[in-house]
Order: C-alpha cells, then sequence, then structure tokens
C-alpha cells in the first residue's frame, strides 16, 4: 500500500500525525458524468483538537465548518484551476485525533 503524500492530496500533513495503515486509496472510479481520480489517506495524532484545527485554519487560510455526522469539523477546498476538491475532517477519537483527508477530480 503506498501512503498518499502531501502532493497526492493537496493539502499539507500535520506535523507529527502517524499514518493509517490501510486507509490509503489512489485510483479511479466511474461516476456520473465519466471517469474520476481519487486518492485518501487518514493520520492520527495526541495533539490537542483544538490546536489541529487551528494548525490547519492558519495553514489553509480557511475557516472549517461543523460536520455533525462525524463529531468534528470539515474543510472543504476546491481549486478552479484543476477542477478538484479536497475534504478534510478533523475529529476527536477518545485520546488521539484523527485527520481525514480525501482528493476527488476529473480523470
Amino acid at each position: 500500500e503506498r501512503e498518499p503524500s502531501e502532493e497526492d492530496l493537496g493539502v499539507p500533513l500535520y506535523p507529527g500525525a502517524e499514518y493509517v495503515l490501510g486507509t490509503g486509496i489512489v485510483g479511479y472510479f466511474a461516476a456520473e458524468g465519466g471517469v474520476l481520480w481519487r486518492v485518501q489517506g487518514q493520520r492520527t495524532t495526541a495533539d490537542d483538537y483544538d490546536s489541529v484545527i487551528s494548525w490547519y485554519t492558519d495553514t489553509l487560510g480557511e475557516q472549517p465548518s461543523d460536520s455533525p455526522s462525524t463529531g468534528g469539523v470539515v474543510f472543504r477546498l476546491t481549486d478552479p484551476s484543476v477542477t478538484d476538491s479536497t475534504i478534510l475532517y478533523i475529529v476527536p477519537q477518545g485520546d488521539k485525533v484523527l485527520i481525514d483527508i480525501y482528493r476527488v477530480g476529473p480523470q
């Protein structure tokens, strides 16, 4: 399994966060209107939940939205110049914080 990189995911990776083995997806799938590529990977950190949110807010220059379905927050980023989207969830999970990033775009 190949661990998705910052370049693959389109966003900086939180410093020191550990990759969650088995969560990496790099590939293509059929969707309405054509074939899309998808890259996904999860990481965890023992850092404070609010610190992780603050780091991404500062780094991305964006404000997150609440994500009631996950119990965390979500950053939704689009790049019109390349017509792709990156979604980044930050979710508290016990004594760790889950960072789930995925990027989707046309083939």
